[in-house]
């Protein structure tokens, strides 16, 4: 598998060198190092006698000013000049260790310049205008990658999954100088049947069978050209005809006929032919954002911080700085540097509101969803549709997720509660939960502990400060497990109430935790139909049935 990687990875930037307009690469799960070496072998091949490509790296600490127009030092003084992605020379290698962690600036700058025929840049008086000709390497790992935006994974319809390769030096050879060959109809034909959908897509899959044509030294691009093209993106490709070119006119004596060019097939020297058969049916993984399951960042072209105050703000992890007209937040060092260049003109060192600058926060959640699934009630009622609304408003609103799991059928101690934190309901661990089998012992006692505790910890104990919150416990309230025989994980002699009494007690807790919302998803019968009333009393919630929305 990493021999093979390797080998897409090679074959991938060979046509990279050739043809910029192929798009952008996203490696999935890459490991530390991978793409560094990537981008130096890159810039080599653009390197010749009169430019140097660059290799410029952006991400999270990346903001507008200094992708466009930033500071340099020149004879002594401060000049503004073109930002890391405004082209002047050579084309530059752009590297984004983690795409999914990138700033919106990054990610809007990506969708702006990738496959555009011409950019202009216009800031603070400043404007420049250049052809985009930058080579984009990324990495993200699979589950970040499902939630993007659809605009900006279709600028990187390059994916290779880098899982399991090891780091090393790419030698990639420079472009050659010769003319773009000719795209065949035949070639045209087979993209049509291969390419998955969308039309970046089959644009990338053409244009790397023509880079590869290139490479090849074909005046024609074929449709082996197009199959080969198609192995190294990792596409499934479909039936094709054993003779490219038409067959002959049968009315045309034979000793008149035209012999077909021969196929020159995939290039062998210059790319070596893959060490072994390629999966073509690693789109599903490739392509994680088309599954039916994969759910975009709400507008994630859009600062996650919009309407949120600025002390809210101040809580998330530092990424970079940028201008201010407030002393809240303020970035000391930053703002002596920035004051720092105008001590000619000023006389000496004086700081002005002009030189303020505050520190840009990446994103931290301050809303908060918790699940308590007690699976053990599942039995003859789908819960999805009652908690489809507590969803939809946790990925609206960025919510971060806390899914503690109750008596399923795959748990570990099945005496125990289970539970996990993710960064929002588009990780996938929250859709198995919610299909996990009913098991035999109810442990809701340890669960609702679970969540009293996470809450306490989210309102009062933790940084990351959260303002509101939602806990919705689906259960019918008849816990078999007291709290004590969950802590030593073992039951002696008969329980009778203990474990529904246990579970109403730990809730008690929940009461006093102020912007908490909640809320008892109770199947509509049971044999005990007041048991989810008293736990939503002691939670200081509401019971709500599967026939009732919120």
């Amino acid at each position: 598998m990493a021999t093979t990687t390797a080998w897409r990875i090679r074959t991938v930037l060979s046509c990279l060198a050739v043809d910029h307009r192929i798009g952008g690469l996203l490696l999935l799960d890459a490991p530390h190092g991978l793409l560094p070496a990537m981008a130096r072998g890159l810039a080599t091949a653009l390197t010749d006698e009169r430019t140097k490509s660059s290799v410029v790296t952006v991400g999270a600490w990346a903001g507008e000013d200094d992708l466009w127009l930033r500071p340099r030092l020149v004879d002594g003084r401060f000049e503004l000049m073109p930002g890391l992605l405004v082209e002047t020379g050579a084309p530059p290698i752009v590297v984004v260790p983690d795409l999914g962690r990138a700033d919106v600036a990054v990610a809007r700058a990506a969708v702006t310049l990738l496959d555009a025929d011409t950019a202009t840049a216009e800031r603070y008086g400043w404007s420049a205008a250049w052809q985009p000709r930058a080579r984009w390497l990324t990495a993200t790992d699979r589950r970040s990658a499902a939630g993007l935006s659809p605009h900006l994974l279709d600028r990187f319809p390059l994916r290779i999954d880098a899982s399991g390769v090891e780091p090393a030096e790419f030698e990639v050879p420079a472009p050659p100088a010769v003319p773009r060959p000719y795209f065949s109809a035949a070639a045209l034909d087979e993209v049509m049947r291969t390419a998955p959908g969308g039309i970046r897509l089959s644009l990338a899959l053409s244009r790397t069978a023509g880079a590869l044509a290139t490479l090849d030294g074909a005046a024609e691009t074929t449709a082996a050209h197009v199959r080969h093209a198609a192995e190294v993106l990792g596409l499934s490709a479909g039936p094709h005809p054993v003779v490219d070119a038409p067959t002959a006119d049968p009315a045309v004596p034979e000793a008149e006929t035209e012999e077909p060019p021969p196929d020159p097939g995939p290039p062998a020297v210059s790319l070596a032919d893959p060490p072994a058969a390629v999966d073509a049916a690693a789109e599903p993984v490739l392509y994680p954002e088309t599954l039916p399951d994969a759910l975009p960042e709400p507008a994630s072209l859009r600062s996650p911080w919009a309407g949120v105050n600025r002390r809210l703000r101040m809580r998330g992890p530092r990424t970079g700085v940028e201008r201010t007209r407030s002393r809240l937040d303020l970035a000391v060092m930053p703002t002596l540097l920035e004051a720092a260049k105008h001590r000619r003109t000023r006389a000496e060192l004086v700081i002005r509101p002009e030189d303020w600058r505050r520190y840009r926060h990446g994103w931290t959640p301050h809303r908060l969803l918790v699940l308590v699934l007690d699976h053990t009630c599942r039995r003859g009622w789908d819960w999805t549709p009652t908690l489809a609304p507590y969803l939809q408003w946790a990925y609206a609103e960025r919510a971060a997720v806390t899914v503690i799991d109750v008596g399923h059928d795959t748990a570990s101690d099945e005496l125990r509660a289970e539970h996990y934190r993710a960064t929002g309901v588009r990780d996938p661990r929250v859709l198995r939960s919610l299909r996990h089998r009913p098991g035999r012992a109810t442990p809701l006692a340890a669960g609702i502990d679970l969540a009293v505790q996470e809450l306490l910890r989210r309102f009062r104990r933790s940084r990351a400060h959260t303002d509101r919150a939602w806990l919705v416990v689906v259960t019918d309230g008849r816990g078999n497990v007291p709290l004590e025989a969950s802590a030593r994980g073992a039951v002696s002699g008969p329980v009778g109430r203990q474990g529904a009494d246990d579970a109403i007690c730990a809730a008690s807790g929940a009461r006093s935790i102020g912007g908490l919302r909640t809320v008892v998803v109770a199947p509509g019968s049971g044999p005990y139909p007041g048991l989810p009333f008293d736990l939503a009393d002691a939670l200081g919630g509401v019971v709500v049935s599967p026939a009732v929305q919120p």
